[in-house]
């Protein structure tokens, strides 16, 4: 008989990781790593895709976005490894027992505390070679032999919005993001460096896919008939206990440079606050950027002050789904809207324009519906 609660779970295991960088030696025998513009994969993939692909074709096997793309700030030490982690509020942090700091080269004895976490105003984030954003990537290669998980981490930001921004998207289309044919890319984007504002070319991370969308929803159907149950299915945890420089490439390095190793981590205290571009510049990517391949249509129109007209005549008909708590409630739930972006919201315009073009026709035709059945 099976055991309640365990036999039913799956586990998928994690085969590898795959790089954006690779160890290369100086003319006097020195080992760096390089930037590449191209993924450096293990043998396994590289016999399907090649040695040096650009483009791999995945499937991402859950919901949960802290299961297959979990995000944080981290802090990275040669001796101590994953020293701070934290998400921009709170903080898991190592600290030495013997000065209360954090713990560093020289630390013997360290326990791992609860810290607030300052994000890009953090001393360890604003030190050039401390505390980056990071982002780890779960996801399936379903044409390569093996059966679980593959990992690739970036510490890209303008990778991470990218990232996100299709993932939403892809959510507005279809309604989930799990089991749906993905091509995972690696493209050149130009950008500003902050620091002597020179134009540059970097490589990006992208999630595209290459077929109409009827195609899209006949194979994603074929895919999911395949694997009955894969509701049950777990990912293993992110491994962050040991990063490589090479892993990490941010956007400010090209392909091909050279790409120096971080000193430990200095204990310093406290002097002040960064912006974003003095750390990197964050290229808010446009919907032609990351939806080109799925064939957008122009964003429709909807009058916000017709909009509030219908929220003002349902709530004084006391209807709770259109209160203050009910479109909090369906933003986030439905809608799958981050609560720092309605947070930022000042209007009915504001609201209106955070939310996906299927999602923004859903909102109104429900409010259509609300208007015709109460008032």
């Amino acid at each position: 008989m099976p055991i309640e609660g365990l036999s039913q779970v799956k586990r998928l295991p994690r085969l590898g990781k795959i790089k954006m960088g690779v160890k290369v030696k100086s003319d006097k025998g020195i080992e760096h790593p390089q930037k590449t513009d191209y993924f450096v994969c293990p043998p396994e993939v590289q016999a399907i895709y090649g040695q040096k692909p650009k483009v791999l074709d995945i499937l991402i096997p859950v919901e949960d976005e802290e299961k297959w793309a979990p995000q944080y700030y981290k802090l990275y030490s040669r001796t101590q490894g994953l020293v701070c982690k934290g998400d921009g509020c709170n903080a898991s942090r190592l600290i030495d027992t013997a000065t209360g700091d954090r713990a560093h080269k020289t630390t013997t004895q360290a326990i791992r505390k609860d810290w607030e976490c300052a994000g890009r105003k953090c001393p360890d984030y604003i030190s050039k070679e401390g505390c980056k954003e990071v982002m780890s990537l779960m996801f399936i290669l379903y044409k390569v032999p093996g059966m679980g998980v593959w990992q690739i981490d970036t510490s890209s930001v303008n990778s991470i919005i990218n990232i996100n921004s299709c993932a939403d998207y892809i959510r507005a289309v279809f309604g989930k993001i799990s089991w749906i044919p993905l091509q995972l890319t690696i493209e050149p984007k130009e950008v500003q460096n902050p620091e002597g504002g020179k134009r540059q070319t970097v490589y990006v991370l992208n999630l595209r896919n290459n077929m109409v969308l009827l195609d899209m929803v006949e194979t994603t159907k074929k895919f999911q008939a395949q694997l009955p149950d894969h509701k049950r299915l777990l990912l293993p945890a992110a491994d962050d206990t040991e990063v490589q420089v090479e892993e990490l490439a941010e956007d400010g390095q090209e392909p091909g440079d050279k790409i120096e190793e971080p000193p430990e981590p200095v204990v310093e205290k406290n002097t002040g606050n960064t912006t974003a571009e003095q750390k990197e510049e964050i290229t808010e990517p446009t919907s032609d950027e990351i939806f080109e391949s799925w064939g957008t249509a122009p964003r429709i129109k909807v009058n916000a002050d017709e909009i509030g007209i219908m929220i003002h005549d349902l709530r004084k008909k006391k209807i709770e789904e259109v209160s203050r708590h009910g479109l909090t409630q369906r933003f986030l739930q439905t809608y799958h809207v981050q609560q720092a972006a309605l947070d930022k919201c000042k209007n009915y315009q504001d609201m209106l324009d955070i939310l996906a073009d299927a999602h923004l026709k859903d909102f109104v035709d429900w409010l259509n519906e609300l208007t015709k059945k109460y008032v």
